[in-house]
């Protein structure tokens, strides 16, 4: 009864406790190692024990070496499964983990050529009739981080935080749309970082002066595009279109400062990712 418990417990030792799926990618060398294993539970069995209930019989030294090949085999099999990118990947899945994703397409917009130059002769006349430090870089540079900034806040219901970004009218209508007119898939979604702002296009620039007012607004189109934040197989794609106004006073004496005056989200779909 000693020998018994001795190989039990040997045999612990050698056993992985896991499920065997697939015995080898290689099926020679499976149908090989089998034939082995068949040979060894072949063998004269010399040894007998017997229990109340039941007997079986054994062969201590074979019963070894079978646990042995079997514990190799499955390395071998663990190895070739983790060095399969396949597997690899739907094991991620199945544990949770982001699958890998598709690099972002990349957009092209063609503007209208004779909006595009009439636009370019604003700059040139708002640079250096009104503000010789305006630079159109620096402008969609602050138009980008302005806009992630406030879609990320209307995903967390921060409309009190919008204030300083946001004139008051635009600030309650764009509070009612959310309210009104969006699902609460687009709300969830809307954020987005200042990369996943692709597109930022100049639509118009209004110029606006009076005896003591100068005033001026700027249209903008962006064009955003991220992948879905959820943790699933083809995740899809985020496509957002937002047109803004931007609104600064000129007058003597007024704060230089560009604000939000009217914000509008005129396109979001979720696009399926292709497998």
């Amino acid at each position: 009864m000693k020998g018994l418990k001795e190989t039990c417990k040997k045999c612990a030792d050698q056993i992985m406790v896991k499920p065997i799926s697939i015995m080898s990618h290689d099926t020679l060398a499976a149908r090989k190692r089998l034939l082995e294993i068949h040979a060894l539970m072949s063998k004269p069995i010399p040894i007998q024990y017997s229990f109340p209930l039941f007997s079986f019989n054994h062969n201590q030294t074979y019963i070894l070496k079978y646990l042995g090949l079997v514990k190799k085999l499955m390395l071998e099999n663990q190895h070739k499964r983790t060095d399969n990118p396949q597997v690899i990947s739907k094991r991620n899945n199945f544990q949770g983990t982001p699958p890998e994703r598709k690099p972002l397409p990349k957009l092209l917009y063609i503007q209208n050529p004779v909006v595009w130059l009439s636009n370019k002769i604003d700059f040139r006349f708002l640079r250096y009739s009104w503000d010789p430090s305006f630079s159109e870089e620096e402008f969609s540079r602050g138009a980008r981080q302005a806009i992630s900034t406030v879609t990320q806040m209307v995903s967390k219901n921060m409309f009190e935080s919008m204030k300083p970004l946001l004139t008051k009218n635009a600030l309650l209508n764009l509070r009612r749309d959310v309210e009104i007119l969006w699902a609460d898939e687009v709300r969830r979604n809307i954020g987005l970082k200042p990369e996943d702002v692709q597109l930022i296009i100049p639509r118009k620039i209004y110029l606006r002066s009076s005896t003591d007012k100068r005033l001026c607004d700027i249209d903008v189109l962006f064009i955003g595009m991220k992948w879905l934040e959820e943790h699933a197989f083809n995740t899809p794609l985020v496509f957002v279109d937002i047109v803004s106004r931007f609104h600064r006073n000129y007058t003597d004496g007024m704060a230089p400062d560009w604000t939000i005056s009217a914000f509008k989200v005129r396109r979001f779909s979720l696009i399926p990712q292709k497998p």
